[in-house]
């Protein structure tokens, strides 16, 4: 969470003074050490569960696959929003 958190103000922060250029950086760094720490989580939780490999949830079901629709969706019209903004409609 804390990453996270640093990740989020890292990027709301204005970038245009040299200064901050180091925002840039923190904000690269700290996305691969939350999935390294995201990884040793699950790793734990498998192992806790007395299944290190994961393989009883290794498979999707159709619960997954309607978030995945859903998801796809949001940012289907995440997209098509930020087009309408930068590019705006023809006329």
């Amino acid at each position: 969470m804390i990453l996270s958190i640093v990740g989020a103000i890292a990027g709301w922060i204005p970038a245009s003074a040299p200064e901050y250029a180091i925002l840039d950086f923190v904000g690269l760094i700290t996305f691969p050490v939350t999935i390294w720490i995201l990884y040793k989580a699950q790793t734990a939780i498998n192992i806790a569960c007395d299944d290190p490999e994961g393989e009883s949830n290794a498979q999707l079901a159709t619960a997954n696959y309607l978030w995945i629709a859903i998801g796809l969706a949001f940012w289907a019209l995440v997209g098509f929003g930020l087009y309408e903004a930068f590019v705006g409609t023809p006329s």
